[in-house]
């Protein structure tokens, strides 16, 4: 079952199914340990054997432990682990004559599915259905950009709409060299 699991999860690139079989694969080792050191213990009168072999099954699952805490971290916090998603989806919105100012980016991980909500600026005096078309084609060249996108939501905001208490999200402006944002929607601080 565990490297079924294994399987599955490379091929559909799950972590958490990958996660899973590494403990699957945790609990047969600790059932297998068992087995051993009561063989150890009542058969051949090594109770040491047992200590040494519970010892280093230990160290195991806390290795396999922080590695599988390695692997899922980002997306258990709503993270993306290529953060040149950031990038494309800018491009996707300089793409679209009537959409400014991409703010708030959110995007997370469903699985190997990237779920995305964005705001973006339009002039305020066009018409609600015009406002609408722009937020739908932003949303069309963002899946050109980005693979495997489950969702995509296009906040419109009239220009020059006041954007201090907004606090998490990326934008432009605080994404740093590397491509990194800070998700709080603040620059990241001065080095």
């Amino acid at each position: 079952m565990s490297y079924y699991q294994f399987r599955v999860g490379k091929k559909n690139n799950s972590v958490m199914l990958i996660s899973n079989a590494k403990n699957m694969q945790n609990d047969v080792l600790i059932s297998l340990s068992v087995l051993v050191g009561l063989i150890f213990t009542f058969v051949l009168k090594l109770p040491i054997i047992d200590s040494i072999a519970a010892l280093a099954v230990s160290l195991w699952i806390m290795k396999v432990a922080f590695d599988i805490f390695m692997d899922t971290n980002t997306e258990l916090m709503d993270g993306v682990k290529d953060p040149s998603v950031y990038d494309k989806i800018f491009e996707a919105v300089d793409a679209v004559k009537g959409a400014s100012n991409p703010h708030r980016v959110r995007s997370r991980e469903i699985a190997n599915m990237h779920m995305i909500v964005i705001d973006i600026e339009t002039d305020g005096n066009i018409p609600l259905s015009e406002a609408h078309h722009i937020a739908h084609e932003v949303e069309e060249q963002i899946r050109l950009r980005v693979e495997n996108v489950y969702d995509i939501v296009v906040h419109v905001e009239p220009a020059g709409d006041d954007h201090e208490k907004e606090r998490f999200g990326i934008s432009r402006d605080n994404v740093n060299e590397n491509g990194n944002g800070n998700g709080n929607g603040k620059k990241p601080p001065e080095r």
